[in-house]
């Protein structure tokens, strides 16, 4: 089982500005989780990782908006990788093991 604290500091440590753990048998993923499970069999907490500048998306010039999307995007794609990457470590590395 994974600590919901470390979880959190590990997405905060990869680059995400806020990060929560939600079961997916929380109510409002009702609807998700026919799909979540079809794509992820055996899925039961999801990582939700935040990062946007609010005033960027909000700005009615569209290229400002669609940059920030893609941005955003990008440095979302950098920091689950790098939590992923800590997480297999962690979950497929017998006790004692430190690698690389």
């Amino acid at each position: 089982m994974i600590d919901a604290g470390w979880l959190r500091d590990l997405c905060l440590a990869a680059g995400a500005d806020d990060a929560a753990a939600v079961s997916l048998d929380h109510p409002d993923l009702t609807g998700e989780r026919k799909h979540l499970l079809a794509a992820l069999p055996g899925t039961r907490s999801l990582i939700a990782m935040f990062r946007m500048n609010r005033d960027n998306c909000r700005s009615p010039a569209r290229s400002v908006a669609n940059q920030e999307f893609h941005q955003t995007d990008e440095h979302a794609n950098h920091t689950a990788r790098g939590v992923t990457q800590t997480l297999w470590q962690s979950l497929s590395s017998p006790p004692g093991y430190k690698s690389g």
